[in-house]
């Protein structure tokens, strides 16, 4: 779904390149970067520290005093729950990556679920999609076969490699197009939409592991402030230290706070 500016004008699109775990998202986000023109063209940014997930943004000339710009995100790999609903949400359009490193079915069905859940937990629309395969010379990506794995009519397949970037760039072409004219739009082919699923009511909330991963950093320094005054208190037999545990316990949840918001905004 484009967002528009009325104020600027300016059509503002959220695309992000998806595929399986440890597929190379990264990299292809590079070639595209690579392949744009200067103008215009935003840095290339990490997204979080810890996710490997980067974004660029990039603003062609204006049309008709109209002004597109378009954000390139790449999604993080499960693990980092949180950081995958923030990129999901308010997306435009995906590039679901084929990566031969990562290329069994089961995986490649299994994590294009995991997806659509996402989406579903997010209450998002059907979403365009087109799929792009890197470097997978020798390797057989039939698109319809794809299309049967991952429950899709009229999915679009590029391919892209180290050395021929322009498959990668296509794709993102291809994807900006579908938006702004709709899947159905009379000046392209029919393409195929992602129907965001309502995951099974046991995976609404996140994972043990994962929330445990989300709270680790801000907990660290309040669990060792607690540690420390309670070895303290039983090493010196100072009982009186014991109470202030909870006062060592808030200062470290300040600080780590404190470094939490540092490391995003600074």
């Amino acid at each position: 779904m484009a967002v528009v500016n009325e104020e600027t004008p300016e059509i503002n699109l959220k695309v992000v390149l998806a595929g399986p775990n440890g597929s190379a998202r990264v990299e292809v986000a590079h070639l595209i970067y690579d392949g744009l023109s200067d103008s215009g063209k935003g840095e290339f940014s990490l997204l979080s520290e810890g996710t490997l997930a980067v974004f660029f943004d990039f603003g062609p000339p204006p049309t008709q005093e109209i002004k597109l710009r378009f954000y390139v995100f790449t999604l993080p790999d499960d693990i980092h729950f949180f950081s995958v609903r923030e990129v999901l949400r308010g997306v435009s359009g995906i590039i679901w990556l084929l990566d031969p490193s990562v290329g069994q079915p089961e995986v490649i069905r299994s994590s294009f679920r995991k997806l659509r859940e996402t989406l579903g937990e997010l209450k998002a629309p059907p979403i365009p999609i087109v799929a792009l395969s890197y470097n997978t010379q020798g390797y057989d990506f039939n698109v319809t076969r794809l299309q049967r794995l991952l429950e899709l009519n009229s999915l679009r397949l590029f391919e892209a490699s180290q050395a021929d970037s322009q498959g990668a760039l296509d794709s993102l072409t291809e994807i900006i197009g579908v938006v702004l004219c709709g899947p159905d739009g009379k000046k392209r082919q029919s393409s195929a939409v992602i129907t965001p699923i309502i995951p099974p009511r046991e995976r609404i909330l996140p994972r043990l592991s994962d929330l445990a991963a989300f709270l680790s950093p801000p907990l660290f320094f309040p669990a060792v402030a607690f540690l420390l005054i309670l070895a303290a208190g039983i090493y010196t037999g100072n009982r009186s230290l014991l109470f202030s545990i909870p006062l060592g316990m808030l200062l470290g949840l300040l600080l780590s706070i404190w470094i939490v918001l540092w490391r995003r905004f600074m």
